[in-house]
């Protein structure tokens, strides 16, 4: 009996393996810069390929949090993330498709803040300026 349990125990053991090495991730296939160029090229050569960021029926960037979330990167790469964190809480509003996002400054603080505009259809950067 005590062996029957150990061949069950071992079988169990090497389904186990077996399903895990299935489920195990593969290395990713890169397709190159080579590819990633004629990609460019198509794209802006044939204005019919699909392309969600064309889509004007529907918003790209359709929340505040998106929004935020892109702007801060260009946002701390440009003024410093310090500076940019230290303006929370941003106003951001949606706009005729655009976010207008903005800093602001503690009550009695003078100085002025950052304003970043994005377009809602496609995430391009229309703006980015701080005020002194």
């Amino acid at each position: 009996m005590n062996t029957m349990k150990q061949v069950l125990a071992i079988a169990m053991l090497l389904i186990a393996a077996a399903t895990y090495a299935q489920d195990a991730p593969k290395e990713h296939v890169t397709q190159g810069r080579g590819h990633a160029k004629e990609q460019l090229k198509l794209s802006l050569a044939d204005t019919t390929l699909h392309n969600a960021a064309k889509n004007t029926e529907q918003l790209l960037i359709a929340k505040k949090d998106v929004a935020i979330s892109i702007a801060e990167p260009y946002l701390f790469s440009v003024y410093g993330k310090d500076a940019i964190i230290g303006e929370k809480p941003y106003e951001a509003y949606l706009i005729d498709n655009y976010w207008v996002i903005l800093g602001t400054l503690p009550e009695g603080m003078m100085g002025g803040v950052f304003l970043m505009i994005l377009d809602a259809t496609n995430g391009k950067v229309v703006r980015i300026t701080h005020g002194k």
